[in-house]
């Protein structure tokens, strides 16, 4: 996995002097520095990385700066509050509450929630049994997906090929192809001829050749071409053979032509049966996958930080654990267009967890946690571009797995090959929908009427080419006259310039006045958190 730093790069947090270097989505800036790596090495990538980022630093001890992941603050206040009396929620929902209500940051996101316990703690215990419920879950519906891809899936692909290739065979035919023509009477010999149920009940063309007086019935029967049923009388008794080779090969013939009508209508009628079967069953893989994620994404989160165990903060023996939580609150300026004040709080919490029961009732029995509480205010100036960045980038930290799964299922489907987005493409757009039909993919998926026409939606229609109009050659000269003495109009231009110009100046002082607001709520929620909870203010 990209390290933290990579991350902030791919997400376009870099100083001012490496912009340029980096450009595209996080993707395209991975598949860059990939390249780097193979050109350059990686340790001098890494070098690169840390030099380019636009991180964060703090000082934990004296004269000891520590880089740390984060975009470069504004502005930071730093805290820690210990107290082995007192629950630590009540401080967590006293900082989001005043985040919000009090100081009017509305729009909050959560971007870190991870724990880790010590393993002989009472909380270890009681997270390990909600955590095997989960699991439980994510195993069932992936062993199924797995099973309903591997049985089903696949093998409506592969009977949808050897369709498609009949198929062509028979439309080549129909174009008047001889050796089309010549491989449909050859599997019709092979598989159809002298046989029932695939049994052979009386003798083919080829076990008749045997016989003295039928030995050039297959050599008449291959090279005789026939157009219409109606025409094989007349063509036969054209070739010069005997009486009972002619009867014989008009019954041969006649028998292939009314197979071969009657092959191709039941090979097109059941691709289009494959084709609905194949949405569906495609439907269902979806629905399997939606109802797999939230389990997923609950054993994620429930699962332990691994990376936390080695702390020394952190010992096996003792009640104890270490809790990561951190929101980013967002409230835009009066008069501001594009630039948010942010505030992020970071809270690192060492507590000392005991299960006791949360009501009277001693019904449920949860973990009381108490301890020392690590707080962190940034303030940031950012775009709503820049918000979103940064919390893709901390959702690409977290919770992993579910990307995983998610290109695992993806990487085993697109091993079908390109086969499958066809034909499913074929059944979406081609193919026809009754209300009959609607009826019976609802009765069978489980889904609603709506659900199911919605899936079954055609594609519309693209817009007609704009076709040339009879004023078109005169709006031509006209736009070469303006080509010609556009020297003539300079202030277009320079209006243009000074447009930018302007919308720049804007964008600075929106900056500006979002950077102030954000430190002066940083620190009021700062100096406000201390004289709530009687510490010593100033």
């Amino acid at each position: 996995m990209s390290s933290e730093y990579e991350l902030l790069v791919m997400h376009k947090f870099v100083v001012d002097s490496a912009k340029n270097k980096y450009s595209g989505g996080p993707e395209e800036i991975k598949e860059y520095l990939e390249k780097l790596k193979q050109e350059k090495g990686i340790k001098e990538v890494k070098e690169q990385v840390m030099n380019d980022a636009d991180t964060d630093f703090m000082e934990l001890a004296q004269n000891q700066m520590v880089r740390l992941p984060y975009p470069k603050p504004n502005n930071k206040y730093h805290m820690v509050y210990e107290n082995f009396h007192t629950s630590i929620e009540p401080i967590y929902f006293w900082c989001l509450n005043h985040l919000q209500k009090d100081l009017g940051f509305p729009n909050v996101y959560k971007l870190t929630d991870v724990f880790t316990s010590s393993e002989h703690s009472s909380f270890y215990g009681a997270a390990g049994q909600r955590l095997g419920l989960a699991q439980d879950k994510v195993q069932s519906y992936l062993a199924l997906i797995g099973q309903f891809v591997r049985n089903d899936l696949f093998q409506l692909v592969r009977d949808l090929r050897w369709i498609d290739e009949r198929v062509q065979y028979h439309e080549d035919s129909r174009k008047g192809l001889k050796a089309a023509e010549i491989t449909l009477k050859g599997i019709w010999v092979d598989l159809v001829d002298g046989k029932v149920q695939g049994q052979p009940v009386h003798a083919n063309i080829f076990t008749m050749a045997t016989q003295l007086q039928f030995s050039s019935l297959p050599d008449f029967f291959f090279n005789t071409e026939i157009d219409k049923v109606e025409n094989i009388d007349k063509i036969v008794d054209a070739l010069g053979i005997t009486k009972s080779v002619k009867n014989v090969l008009k019954r041969k013939l006649h028998q292939f032509m009314v197979w071969r009508d009657a092959n191709y209508k039941e090979l097109v009628q059941r691709k289009n049966f494959e084709l609905k079967y194949l949405r569906q069953h495609y439907n269902i893989l979806k629905m399997y996958l939606a109802w797999l994620k939230p389990y997923l994404h609950h054993a994620e989160r429930l699962r332990e930080d691994l990376s936390k165990t080695s702390s020394a903060n952190l010992i096996s023996a003792f009640e104890g654990s270490l809790v990561d939580i951190e929101v980013l609150g967002s409230a835009i300026p009066e008069g501001n267009n594009d630039y948010y004040a942010c505030i992020m709080l970071t809270f690192n919490y060492r507590t000392k967890p005991s299960m006791d029961y949360s009501d009277s009732s001693r019904y449920h029995r949860g973990p009381v946690h108490v301890g020392e509480t690590e707080i962190t205010w940034r303030a940031y100036a950012w775009t709503e571009e820049d918000i979103d960045r940064f919390v893709k980038f901390k959702e690409r930290t977290d919770l992993m797995s579910l990307g995983e799964i998610d290109n695992t299922i993806k990487s085993t489907v697109d091993a079908i090959g390109e086969d499958l987005w066809k034909y499913l493409k074929e059944a979406e757009e081609k193919i026809p929908y009754s209300e009959e039909e609607v009826s019976e993919l609802a009765g069978k998926t489980g889904l609603s009427r709506e659900e199911v026409r919605s899936m079954l939606q055609r594609k519309k229609p693209k817009k007609p080419e704009k076709k040339p109009g009879f004023f078109d050659p005169f709006t031509s000269i006209g736009k070469g006259f303006k080509d010609m003495f556009s020297f003539a109009l300079p202030k277009f231009e320079s209006s243009k310039k000074k447009k930018v110009e302007k919308e720049s100046a804007r964008k600075k002082a929106e900056k500006a006045k979002a950077q102030g607001q954000a430190n002066t709520m940083a620190w009021k929620h700062y100096e406000n958190f201390k004289k709530a909870h009687r510490m010593l203010t100033w």
